[in-house]
């Protein structure tokens, strides 16, 4: 065979060869991810370890260089760094920091073609103030056992933290008679960095069968505002001027609303928080900025023998007036006992449960009796 042909052939060969392989390093590149887990630290003080993972290796890993930060420097700080076993050479820049670098090699070729999940390393995390960020990388170097570059197309998934998660809250279930009001507490869980200010909207889902009628903020709020009332949607807000809110309180009142019933139905009570800060300057994180509660309205009877149906005289949301003459007196705790049935197979049982053991009984009798 003459020179000629000889070079067409491995020419030939040659063209094939990279045809091969070409497409294969290619789709390592595009499918690759590394990413860091979501971590939440319950009590300030306190350490979580989150994982950095390469989820898919197709030509292996023989390295990498990165850079891990946290976007809000003040919520947390990084304070260690593992290195897993196939990381026979590594090294990071200093810890505690809220930013450092880290690199690992593979020398002895322990991470091979095809493997998934691979571990780069795990960060121990502080919690130092109530609050949310997010626990970026930046990957410089990331290199395969066949001497390609990673880093085209390669994605970066982002990690969130948290830090003293709180909860927004308002009772499961709330009745209210027709024509009569209820009061409404918005409360949040725990402060562990303090409560500057919120902002919050309440709605209801049915504007058929109730409407808010009023706002009360707490005294700690000595700067609050409101929307107009009476309405079925209403915004309102309050700031803690005079820093009364402290870290660690609980149990704190965001506000409480009044609302009248109007036609019997049920519907839900909308709480969507739009703003809440501490007092480190950090946006509350919260489970949930949506919060609900279930609204019922319902009828409360006449007494047979009465002409009038019972009333609230007190607005507990028990009707010590059981022959609706507008006050409580001795004949009310004589309808009472001569309708204890008739009340507690017709009526609300809540209106004239005076124990709260969900049922009428004698006891809610000798109750009524004693506050006359």
């Amino acid at each position: 065979m003459n020179k000629k042909w000889i070079t067409l052939l491995m020419v030939g060969v040659l063209g094939l060869s990279v045809f091969a392989i070409t497409p294969t390093m290619i789709a390592a590149n595009e499918d690759s991810v590394v990413g860091i887990e979501d971590g939440e630290i319950d009590t300030i003080g306190s350490t979580i370890v989150v994982n950095i993972t390469l989820d898919t290796a197709p030509n292996g890993l023989s390295g990498y260089n990165m850079t891990i930060s946290l976007s809000e420097p003040g919520v947390a700080e990084i304070v260690d760094v593992e290195f897993p076993s196939w990381a026979t050479l590594h090294s990071n820049s200093t810890l505690p920091a809220d930013s450092f670098w880290v690199k690992a090699c593979d020398a002895m070729n322990q991470t091979i073609p095809g493997d998934t999940n691979i571990n780069l390393g795990k960060l121990t995390i502080r919690g130092d103030v109530q609050g949310r960020c997010e626990i970026n990388v930046t990957v410089t170097q990331l290199d395969d056992d066949m001497g390609g570059d990673m880093l085209p197309g390669l994605i970066v998934d982002t990690g969130v933290l948290t830090v003293a998660q709180a909860e927004v809250s308002i009772p499961e279930f709330t009745t209210v008679v027709i024509g009569d009001t209820t009061r409404v507490n918005i409360t949040l869980d725990r402060t562990p960095s303090g409560l500057a200010n919120y902002n919050v909207t309440v709605s209801l889902t049915n504007i058929t069968i109730a409407e808010m009628m009023s706002v009360e903020f707490p005294s700690w709020a000595t700067l609050h505002s409101n929307s107009t009332l009476p309405a079925d949607s209403f915004w309102m807000n309050g700031t803690d001027v005079g820093n009364l809110i402290v870290s660690g309180a609980t149990s704190v009142s965001l506000g409480t609303f009044i609302i009248r019933g109007d036609a019997e139905g049920t519907g839900d009570i909308i709480i969507t928080v739009t703003s809440m800060n501490n007092d480190e300057s950090y946006s509350v994180p919260l489970f949930s900025t949506t919060i609900s509660g279930q609204l019922e309205v319902i009828s409360v009877l006449t007494i047979p023998g009465q002409s009038n149906p019972p009333t609230d005289p007190d607005g507990d949301g028990l009707y010590e007036d059981m022959n609706g003459n507008g006050r409580k007196d001795f004949n009310d705790v004589v309808v009472f006992f001569n309708n204890m049935e008739w009340i507690g197979a017709n009526e609300p049982v809540q209106c004239f449960d005076f124990n709260g053991n969900g049922r009428i009984d004698f006891d809610d009798i000798v109750i009524l009796f004693g506050e006359i």
